[in-house]
């Protein structure tokens, strides 16, 4: 079904094409009748719509035109007008043949069910054409031009009309202009309208003092008495910031005035859109704020010497009067404690301390009060979220009048059960550590001792604070080389850990073999700090693998597998306890798994020194031997000597994990306080300002979002603790969509 539209009015083609368009219908446009009768000729409608009033040829004539062509008559013509809609210009259309009248406006869907019903009624031929002899053409024409009369009649009227209104509007619009010059005028603050290209001042009201605006002076030129805009780094230029938002925008510059004196100012602006919606112009507004600032300074410095008196970290802040009882409700101790004001009030807060203590911190605090001196102790308070008593520390410090008497008292209660329970598990891995069957040594960055254990000291015979300051050289023999201890050195700087054997030698001069891991151990920061050595006595082990090689003749009755190697690598005698062992381990292990890698590397090395052996760890399913390798030259071979070694090594890597979890626990306890210590001033001063903030206003609200991140970040630390002591995690469940609008009301405006 194709469709041509007639209509001047672009946007209400535009309108009737997307409606009729979506209905499937193929759409031409025409301006006017003239334009409809070229485009109808090509385009061969099945419906044409067409407004009345339209240049060259109207809509009454074009539809007599239509009515009159014998290719076009049949085609259903519709009048679709809002401006004739009077009984005659209904009468007319109907009497030249439209098929129906449709007033302007009508609901898009309507419009659409006339059509479709206009189309049925086509497609089953029910459109009836208007018989010519019948009509009275003379009658017609003089019907038509009385209704065009009538409409330019009333066209020129209303034109009439609208200019006499547009004159008292202009009227109107200049006594509001004269007006707002007025206003404009009367703002006693600096009052001016911005270029937005080249910041040029447009216009300005006499507070700004900006003299000839004919000159173009900049606001940066007036206000900063800079030739350049502001560089967003000392000062963020408004006018940028606007530009690059779209919104308005309130900062605080530095300004000068006219005899070149500075001054703090507030500076709002506001974007001036085209209807492009680009911006070209800015409104600034300035308020001059020095005495605000000033006076802000000064609080600051208050809010400073008033810190001061507020020393005590806290979880619950607290104020008594000179009687040492609450006299005020107390917000942060109800919620902590879950005790109401009628049961705090006065000495009601006793209530909440574990009874074996109240007696011992009534005498503490009523001699603190007496002597008005700082007020310390401890125990134990109930915490009410978590069903439970809880170590805390409290501190208050006396507040005087001008006269010295006491006014009252102002107190934090500081919650140190996680610090207690880090503190105490740091003690255990200290005990762990200082109890440890292997020898523990723990140097600085430069390889100093600081720490040695009861093990070392055992087993080195030197008591601790001969050691402590010295180098772990004095325990060299001279049986290892310069060179084989920097390339330790050289490893242990890079980062990396290093395990090997070690030759040392007793105070008293007798030699011993140390198995050692030695590793790095970093701080926060990623940077090495200390040097941890955890080493194991292996001076029997290494005795009975010499008294192995004595027993290599026999090596079928020595009870760790014994295996020899040909030049080529491959194994040409294996004693029995090794099959053994392949036995007990997986199905995918064999005798093979024995011979370590590099073993071409081995026998290189071996061959250029003599009687020299090499010693290696390889994995066997999951189990770790300790392989001794030495050149049989007589034979060809290289001897291997293996041992169980994996409840060994399973021992060192338990105590190296030991000490750094004692590390992380003694980190975690100073991370504990140096965060909170802040954040329990700064909670401090949020439950003060909270008592102070009007219910329900918009401060109120800001404290209370400040202080759930307070509670937030306390909750990470607790975290840290808990593993810090490789507890479980707890968890809780919580509403998602409480926890979402609280995080998205803190990055709200």
């Amino acid at each position: 079904m194709k469709i041509l539209i007639v209509d001047d009015n672009d946007d209400n083609i535009v309108l009737e094409k997307t409606i009729l368009k979506s209905c499937g219908y193929t759409i031409a446009t025409a301006a006017d009748g003239v334009h409809a009768l070229e485009v109808a000729s090509q385009f061969c409608p099945d419906m044409i719509i067409s407004d009345i009033l339209m240049p060259r040829m109207d809509g009454f004539e074009l539809c007599r035109t239509v009515k009159a062509n014998e290719q076009l008559k049949k085609v259903p013509f519709i009048i679709y007008s809002a401006s004739f809609t009077g009984s005659e210009d209904k009468t007319l259309a109907k009497a030249l043949g439209a098929s129906t009248f449709i007033e302007k406006p009508i609901d898009p869907e309507e419009f659409v069910k006339i059509i479709k019903k206009l189309v049925d009624d086509y497609e089953e031929g029910k459109i009836t054409i208007p018989d010519d002899s019948k009509v009275d053409r003379k009658k017609l024409s003089q019907i038509h031009e009385n209704i065009l009369v009538n409409k330019l009649s009333e066209k020129v009227n209303e034109l009439e009309n609208e200019i006499s209104k547009r004159k008292e509007t202009e009227l109107e619009i200049k006594k509001q202009r004269d007006f707002l010059y007025n206003v404009f005028e009367s703002i006693p603050d600096p009052f001016y309208v911005i270029n937005a290209n080249d910041f040029t001042i447009k216009m300005a009201n006499s507070a700004l003092n900006a003299g000839d605006l004919s000159k173009n002076i900049t606001c940066h030129e007036l206000t900063h008495k800079s030739s350049i805009p502001c560089d967003g780094i000392n000062n963020i230029c408004p006018l940028e910031e606007v530009k690059s938002t779209g919104q308005s925008v309130t900062r605080e510059h530095l300004h000068y005035d006219v005899n070149g004196k500075q001054k703090y100012v507030q500076i709002h602006a506001y974007p001036i859109f085209n209807d492009k919606g680009d911006i070209i112009k800015m409104i600034e507004y300035t308020r001059d704020i020095t005495d605000i600032k000033i006076s802000e300074t000064s609080l600051k410095e208050s809010e400073e010497r008033y810190r001061s008196l507020i020393e005590a970290i806290s979880t619950v802040i607290w104020t008594a009067d000179s009687s040492g009882g609450f006299a005020t409700p107390q917000l942060s101790w109800e919620k902590y404690t879950g005790q109401p004001w009628s049961e705090h009030k006065d000495y009601g807060w006793t209530k909440m301390i574990r009874p074996d203590g109240v007696e011992r911190i009534l005498k503490v605090w009523e001699k603190a009060n007496r002597e008005m001196s700082l007020y310390e102790t401890w125990g134990h308070i109930w915490n009410e979220n978590l069903k439970e008593w809880r170590d805390f520390e409290v501190r208050a410090v006396p507040v005087k009048n001008a006269d010295g008497s006491l006014r009252e008292w102002i107190g934090v209660i500081t919650d140190i059960t996680e610090r207690k329970k880090a503190e105490e598990t740091v003690q255990t891995l200290s005990q762990a550590i200082e109890q440890s069957t292997a020898s523990i040594v723990i140097t600085d960055i430069e390889g100093n001792i600081i720490y040695v254990n009861s093990k070392f000291c055992s087993l080195t015979e030197y008591d601790r604070m001969e050691v402590i300051g010295q180098n772990p050289r004095i325990l060299k023999s001279g049986e290892t080389s310069d060179a084989e201890y920097v390339e330790i050195w050289k490893t242990l700087t890079s980062g990396s850990s290093w395990t090997g054997m070690l030759h040392n030698k007793k105070k008293s001069g007798e030699l011993y073999w140390e198995q050692a891991v030695i590793s790095p151990v970093w701080n926060d920061k990623g940077e090495i700090i200390q040097f941890l050595a955890i080493k194991e006595d292996v001076t029997d082990r290494i005795k009975a693998e010499s008294e192995i090689k004595h027993l290599a003749s026999f090596p079928q009755l020595n009870v760790n597998p014994i295996l020899e190697v040909d030049y080529a690598g491959n194994i040409v005698f294996n004693n029995i306890a090794a099959m053994e062992i392949i036995d007990q381990l997986d199905a995918k292990c064999d005798l093979n798994l024995f011979v370590p890698h590099n073993i071409t590397e081995i026998i290189e090395t071996l061959k250029e020194v003599e009687n020299e052996q090499y010693y290696c760890e390889v994995e066997i399913g999951n189990l770790i031997f300790g392989e001794n390798i030495h050149l049989v030259q007589d034979f060809n071979v290289l001897r291997i000597y293996a041992r169980n070694i994996t409840d060994e090594k399973d021992m060192a890597d338990k105590l190296t994990v030991s000490y750094k979890m004692a590390s992380l626990g003694r980190l975690t306890a100073g991370v504990f306080h140096e965060i909170l210590n802040p954040i329990n001033i700064i909670s401090s001063h949020i439950q003060l300002l909270l008592m102070e903030a009007e219910h329900g206003s918009q401060t109120e609200e800001d404290l209370k979002s400040v202080q759930e991140e307070i509670v937030r970040v306390t909750k990470i630390t607790d975290s840290l603790l808990r593993f810090s002591r490789k507890e479980g995690s707890d968890s809780t469940q919580v509403e998602i969509n409480d926890l979402l609008e609280r995080s998205i009301s803190i990055v709200e405006p």
